[in-house]
């Protein structure tokens, strides 16, 4: 029986090591999160950081995808499914020319401590004929910011050539088109390849990283920080009973 109830002790021992892991990086996050208005992760940003602040570059000058675009409001029943659309794509830096070489030495030089993922954008043209967005499909449904004009050009582009995926009200138009997104996350990469990823909910806030607005992620990570709090006062409790029964 003693056996047992080291065993049950060590069990809820590890439970409450792994929450309270839980519990310090929620709030890191939201320490980052309340300091700025952008929804990228922290780990993300503190590469972004390092590598601006080792360049004497503002953060703002090598910005991150998801922090130039947002779902338009009249779009929010499609956030989540435009969220997971474009969440790789979102995480990636935009590199203007002019830092670009200097950009390319740092990070091949420097081991990161993570994942960096970054585009070379060079001027385009702006061009007077470029077409209309689609009101069917996802670039439509998304604001760009346009203080950078060299960024918005080139973010219109990459859109329309990579994410013109139709949003599709039921299956029978999901199956039709080539490249689809239903509002529930099923998402259909052209031809063969299909895809939906539900580690987490479609209408979960606390995942989302588009936009310049970060108050309903906040909210919701207070949210997922109370839950963990909440678990870890009885399992302390619970390990502390086991230790005077033993």
């Amino acid at each position: 029986e003693q056996q047992t109830l080291e065993a049950k002790r060590d069990e809820q021992k590890l439970r409450y090591a792994d929450l309270q892991k839980q519990e310090r990086q929620l709030n890191d996050e939201l320490t980052s999160l309340r300091s700025r208005k952008s929804q990228i992760p922290k780990r993300n940003l503190d590469i972004r950081d390092r590598l601006a602040r080792d360049l004497d570059l503002e953060g703002t000058e090598l910005p991150f995808i998801g922090e130039l675009l947002q779902v338009r409001p009249e779009a929010k029943a499609w956030e989540g499914a435009i969220e997971r659309l474009l969440r790789g794509f979102g995480l990636c830096i935009l590199v203007p020319e002019a830092h670009y070489q200097a950009v390319n030495r740092y990070v091949n030089q420097t081991h990161l401590r993570g994942r960096l993922v970054y585009y070379r954008v060079t001027a385009l043209e702006l061009n007077p004929t470029q077409r209309a967005l689609d009101p069917q499909q996802v670039p439509y449904r998304l604001e760009i910011k346009q203080e950078n004009a060299d960024f918005a050009q080139w973010l219109r582009q990459q859109l329309t050539r990579q994410f013109n995926y139709v949003c599709c009200d039921n299956l029978e138009q999901f199956q039709r088109e080539n490249r689809a997104v239903t509002a529930n996350g099923l998402i259909r990469h052209g031809g063969e390849r299909h895809e939906k990823d539900d580690r987490s909910k479609v209408d979960d806030r606390s995942k989302y990283i588009l936009g310049w607005d970060n108050a309903s992620k906040i909210k919701a990570l207070e949210a997922d920080l109370r839950e963990i709090q909440q678990q870890l006062a009885p399992i302390d409790k619970d390990i502390k009973r086991l230790e005077r029964q033993r």
